[in-house]
């Protein structure tokens, strides 16, 4: 089924298994809880995480069967669950893989309510609609008078199936099939030491697509896909520019990166600067959206505008860019990270890849 409650933590053995299907690669992660937090809260520990990408023989399409395929072969061929303990598991899909919208749903009982969910689908998605499995969650604060208080988030209960029982090929028991904005806004409360009635905002910059939320009270309360703004073009500029191999490049964007605006004697500045100006289209693209999705709370829900951004996925792992984007939004941009993960075990993943997957192992404590 689809997970939409952020949980009460209160176990202390190690979470699930956080799977993490992406289109072009799969994350995975294990995390344990290492004590309480200043903020009261509690402090996660990664214990262990393994990422499987797509190998650039491997062309990606955005189709679903495409990457239902692609994660059915990862999951035959790959050893997946070596390191990590038990064999329950939690999984994510990308957002382009389910259907997310926000609807106006009127008062009622649970059972009343998802009656009318699916009524509203097979009003909306016709003959496109079939049996789906859906969750939903409030996003309108008390107070606000938006028509639309409800997300609901479904998917094709075939391809619900074919997802659980693809990962149930590596020894895994898929317990529940989680929406990309829930595991989100989890990872960020997870990370983030702010009062949670403060609103913040989270870019998953993921390979072929980007999702912006904001986050309030521990709930995605507000959604956008950015378009043609996946971090895939990035290392495909540096690459044909540079003549070097897609691998190459995103090494290269990882170690050098861009120009950090406050950092001019870096030593890589001159490397940096071109790599900027190579990586030029793209960074306007999403720097454009990003402003005009920022339009939206400051004119119509001011009680929305963040007061930072967390970056996640494979564009959080370029140098500098958080603080270039920082600088052109002018608003502050953190790299996504667990503040306690330094404490765990030796990893090579890179932290602000597992946002997802390490919330979704956190609803293993829940």
């Amino acid at each position: 089924m689809l997970q939409g409650t952020a949980g009460v933590f209160a176990s202390h053995q190690q979470g699930w298994i956080g799977v993490d299907l992406g289109t072009s690669a799969v994350k995975l992660a294990q995390v344990e809880r290492a004590g309480r937090a200043p903020s009261g809260g509690w402090s996660w520990r990664l214990v262990h995480a393994r990422v499987i990408r797509r190998t650039p023989a491997e062309p990606v399409d955005k189709d679903r069967d495409d990457a239902l395929r692609w994660w059915d072969r990862v999951c035959r061929s790959q050893r997946l669950r070596e390191g990590f303990v038990g064999r329950r598991a939690a999984c994510v899909l990308p957002t382009g893989k389910a259907d997310l919208r926000a609807i106006h749903l009127p008062e009622g009982s649970e059972a009343e309510r998802r009656a009318m969910i699916a009524n509203e689908l097979d009003a909306l998605l016709g003959e496109n609609a079939g049996r789906r499995v859906f969750d939903f969650w409030e996003i309108r604060p008390p107070g606000e008078s938006s028509l639309e208080n409800v997300n609901v988030i479904s998917l094709p209960e075939d391809e619900a199936h074919a997802v659980a029982a693809s990962v149930g090929r590596a020894g895994l028991r898929c317990r529940v099939i989680d929406g990309l904005p829930l595991a989100v806004a989890r990872a960020i409360s997870m990370a983030n030491g702010d009062d949670p009635a403060i609103p913040v905002a989270a870019l998953d910059w993921g390979f072929t697509s980007a999702t912006f939320s904001i986050v309030r009270n521990r709930r995605p309360v507000f959604t956008r896909l950015l378009r043609d703004c996946g971090f895939a073009l990035m290392p495909a500029a540096v690459s044909e520019a540079l003549e070097l191999s897609i691998d190459d490049a995103e090494q290269l964007l990882a170690t050098h990166g861009v120009c950090d605006p406050a950092a001019r004697g870096d030593p890589l500045h001159d490397v940096q600067e071109v790599i900027t100006d190579v990586a030029g289209g793209l960074l306007t693209e999403i720097v454009s959206q990003l402003n005009k999705t920022l339009t939206y709370p400051e004119l119509h829900r001011s009680g929305l505008v963040p007061v930072k951004i967390w970056l996640l996925g494979g564009g959080a792992t370029v140098r500098n860019v958080a603080a270039l984007l920082s600088a052109r939004i002018n608003l502050p941009v953190k790299t996504w990270h667990l503040p306690s993960a330094e404490g765990g075990t030796a990893c090579a993943v890179p932290a602000a890849m597992l946002g997802p997957a390490v919330a979704l192992s956190a609803l293993g404590l829940a």
